[in-house]
């Protein structure tokens, strides 16, 4: 539960975010509370392999657009050449440098 996991803590514990990063991760738009990120001015990305045969990018592409349109910062990265277990590990230094741009007052 890597990306959900993540999603998971950002949503429950939002005071306590600047920042996450959803790997390999779908999102039951209807469902997530994308509110609380808005509210607590977390940033999201999502990042998801292009090889991932888990699960499939064009639903967290999905979901991270469906975010934005509640007024969440979220982003993309498609990792060329990941797949579910690599992508992240691919994406790592671009995941950090969205982290660390953000930040609580």
């Amino acid at each position: 539960m890597g990306g959900g996991g993540a999603l998971y803590f950002a949503a429950k514990y939002a005071e306590r975010f600047a920042g996450v990063v959803a790997s390999g991760a779908t999102t039951v738009t209807w469902a997530y509370p994308f509110e609380r990120l808005r509210e607590n001015g977390i940033g999201l990305l999502y990042v998801h392999g292009d090889g991932d045969q888990q699960t499939n990018s064009h639903w967290a592409q999905l979901a991270a657009d469906y975010a934005r349109k509640r007024g969440v910062d979220a982003e993309m990265l498609i990792v060329k050449g990941g797949d579910h277990r690599t992508a992240w590990r691919m994406a790592l230094k671009e995941s950090l440098d969205f982290l660390l741009q953000r930040r609580k007052p």
